[in-house]
Parts: C-alpha cells; structure tokens; sequence
C-alpha cells in the first residue's frame, strides 16, 4: 500500500464557530453604504469607484498622486489584497466599494487574458475579444464567477489570518423575478451579473438591502398616489418579494440605521446572532410563534423542530418567522 497522508481526524473542530463576519451591503445610489462601511472598527478601504472621497476613510494606494487610491486593473485590486494579507498593519475591517465596479475591471482581466490567444474552449480561434460576451454561450460569465472566486478566497484568508471583518457593497438594480409558482414580479437584486451574484450572495453570511422608508400618500385632486422618504434608512436581512437578502445566523429582519453611529446597529444584532445558543434560538422560535398567534402554524413549527439541534436550521425557522406579519 503506497504511503498516506498522516490523519488529521485527532485535529477535527467541533463547536460554534465566531469567526469575524462577511458582510454585503447593497441598495439604491446615495442611501449610505459607503458610509456604513466607514464607521466599522479600524476600516482600510478599497475604493473602486472613488466614492469614499466626502468621508474620513482610510484608503488603500495603489499608487503615488492624484487618484491614486483608485484601482485601474483588476491585478492591482489583488496585489492591494496580498499587501493587506501579509503586510504589518492594525486594521480590524475591510471594505470593498463596489462590486459592481470591480465587476468592470475583472471583465477587462478575463478579455484581456484570452483576447488574441487559442485556448481550446474559451478561444478556439485566438480572436480578439473586447467584450465579455464575446465568449459566447455565456462563458464569459463563468470566466467572471472563477475571478470572484479567487477573489473571495483571498478575502477569507484576510478574514481568517488577521481577525478582519469583510465588508462588500453594491449597487442594486430591479430585476425581473421568474417565479416558477405564479407571476413574474420585479426584484431588487446586486447590480452584477446573475451568476456571480448569486455567489456573492451565498459566500457572504448576511447579504442586507439598504434602502430609505418609503410611504405612499394621495394627494387631494390626484388620482395616483406619490411616493415620500419618511427619512428612516433600513437594512433587511430577509428575503422578501420585493429585494433579495439572507441571513445564516438569527438576525432581525429589519435593522433601523443610526445617524450617530451606523455600523453600531448591524454589528450588534450580528453579534447578538453569534452568541445565542440552540436553546435560545428554539426560545425565541417558541416567542416569534406566541406573536403570530396561529395555532396551526405554531404546533407545524414545534414539530418541524422536535429534533432539530443545529443553529444554522433553526436560524432558518427563526429569521422566517421574524419576517412573517400577524394576522
């Protein structure tokens, strides 16, 4: 028998894990992501849109003189990465803003690295590609979704190696929903591509919709009703008709957010979710069903979760039920 491996079974990791946590914040333009960011712990910024310049935020350069704390290349974005990884710092949070932008420079790294090149499925003629759908059949998108990948896992070894919470925003964009049970309807979604937003989404462990409070009034003499900020900012870390959002710890699924301090709010509730326990979670399950009021739902929900003893499956029962309006 050829030589193994020494085993590492004596080496398995039990228990809750309450590793730092990885964090996408999107929404409409001018809502305050950015802002958000900014205010957690010791933030070191990689700014790829330039939209952090009316804050007090610490900027990662990528080069000496004017705007030169905005990437150009998707190659200086992970040079930047590997500094942050290895160098000697004290930051405590890293921020990406945006995605969606980075999405621009990672197009021009995949056209740029096949362009003019044979490659026996990406460029059978070794054309020249200027745009990312050139690939055609869609493996332009998947060359895309690989560099998000090799992004992620790098910002988990940032994570990880140096104790640093992940933050990612985005612009958001409406996106028509295939509902495969009833009508089509109108999403907010990241402003990616479908393909590697889902993956953003999934990689992250709560993806939150930022918005202002809107309230609908009619006016005397108008038919149509107009829409009005009540000037209350959210963030909603549950999936709803209306927006796409997720939650793998208990987290309420709205979050008010402080003028005064605007990482506080989300920090805390993250915090509160890592701390509680399977018998808190079931007490809260047990809490949420009490407020609904429906003994239908309630004596479904006890025994769906009879057995149940993992958080990340009542989280799940916790975060719908949190969502759910009473009758």
């Amino acid at each position: 028998m050829a030589a193994s491996k020494p085993s590492r079974l004596d080496k398995v990791v039990t228990g809750r894990l309450k590793d730092p946590p990885r964090v996408m914040i999107y929404g409409p333009e001018g809502c305050g992501k950015t802002t958000i960011a900014a205010c957690a712990p010791r933030t070191i910024f990689l700014d790829i849109e330039g939209g952090s310049g009316q804050l007090p935020a610490r900027r990662y350069s990528f080069r000496d003189g004017p705007g030169g704390y905005i990437p150009r290349t998707f190659a200086e974005v992970l040079d930047a990465i590997e500094d942050i990884l290895y160098g000697k710092h004290d930051y405590l949070t890293f921020a990406m803003d945006t995605v969606d932008r980075l999405e621009a420079l990672i197009r021009a790294h995949v056209c740029a690295k096949f362009s003019g090149k044979v490659h026996p499925q990406m460029n059978k003629g070794g054309k020249v590609i200027n745009h990312i759908e050139e690939f055609g059949f869609g493996k332009g998108f998947d060359l895309q979704l690989d560099e998000f990948r090799l992004l992620c896992s790098k910002l988990d070894e940032i994570r990880l190696s140096r104790g640093m919470t992940i933050i990612l925003t985005s612009h958001a964009q409406v996106r028509p929903f295939k509902n495969p049970i009833g009508e089509d309807f109108d999403r907010y979604s990241l402003r990616v591509h479908e393909k590697s937003a889902g993956f953003l989404k999934e990689w992250a462990e709560v993806t939150a919709f930022y918005h202002f409070e809107m309230s609908a009034m009619s006016m005397d003499g108008e038919s149509k009703a107009k829409g009005a900020s009540t000037g209350k900012r959210l963030l909603h870390t549950d999936w709803q008709a209306g927006w796409d959002a997720k939650a793998r710890i208990p987290m309420p699924p709205e979050i008010v957010v402080e003028e005064r301090d605007p990482w506080g709010p989300l920090a805390r509730a993250i915090a509160a979710g890592q701390d509680m326990t399977p018998v808190d979670i079931e007490r809260e399950i047990r809490s949420e069903c009490a407020r609904l009021d429906s003994a239908e739902l309630t004596s479904k929900v006890v025994a769906a979760i009879a057995d149940v003893k993992d958080t990340a499956t009542l989280s799940r029962y916790l975060n719908n039920l949190r969502a759910r309006k009473a009758a």
